[in-house]
Order: structure tokens, then sequence, then C-alpha cells
């Protein structure tokens, strides 16, 4: 693994809309954690993406992490699709009070965001995010 600047982990089917938590903490855990437990010694950066924004509690997972780790997302898909630019600010508000008091988030809507979105619904996110909420 030499002259690897990063190392991209892309779990498709550990999404909590995907799997249980059970199934997951007996199949997708022990092989998440051989991977990571693989690269982590080579100090090789580690991008691990999980598809799926229900379900994720980002301030569990940024206790459970710690200011070490950077997390993504959390801005729902639909949110940016169907609400208000005010209710996409608030929604942004409180993932940035959950998981970026420290920095470590980077607020975006999902995997992609499909072209059903309004731009000012988009802009609304960006700009809350830029200015800390």
């Amino acid at each position: 693994m030499r002259n690897v600047p990063l190392f991209f982990i892309s779990d498709l089917s550990s999404s909590g809309g995907v799997i249980s938590k059970r199934y997951w903490e007996a199949w997708g855990k022990p092989l998440t954690s051989s991977l990571v437990n693989l690269v982590k010694p080579t100090g090789i950066k580690t991008i691990m993406h999980v598809c799926g924004d229900n379900g994720v509690d980002f301030e569990a997972a940024w206790k459970l992490l710690g200011p070490r780790y950077c997390l993504r997302g959390n801005a729902r898909t639909s949110l940016l699709a169907m609400d208000s630019p005010e209710e996409v600010k608030e929604a942004t508000r409180e993932v940035i009070d959950k998981a970026g008091r420290d920095g470590g988030l980077v607020v975006c809507g999902g995997c992609i965001i499909p072209d059903i979105c309004l731009p000012e619904y988009i802009q609304a996110m960006v700009e809350t995010a830029k200015t800390g909420g």
C-alpha cells in the first residue's frame, strides 16, 4: 500500500435503511473493522462511505468517533426537494449543532443532489453551513 494517498471504503449495505443493527453487528461490522484495521497502521487517510441518510444519528456518531474524524452528509435529499428554504436552514443548523461544533463536518445532501432540488434550497443549505448556522 505504499504510495497510496487515500483509501476509500464504500459500504452500500450497512445503511440503517438496508440492514438491521443486529445483522450489521454480526456481518458488516467485522468486515468493516478488518478493512480499517488493515489500513490504519499504514497511516493512509481513510474515507468510509455508507449510503443512506435515514436513521443516522450524527450526534452519536460524532461522540463515538471524536474530533479526529470528519462526517459528511445528513441533509435529507427529500428536504432539499420538497420543503422550504427556512426548513432547510433549520435542518442544516441542527446537523451543525449535533456534529459540527468543532469542525469535522461536511454538510451535504446524501450521495447525490437530484435535479428536482431547487437551487434556492441548495443555496440555503450552503449559506447556513458557511456561517456555521
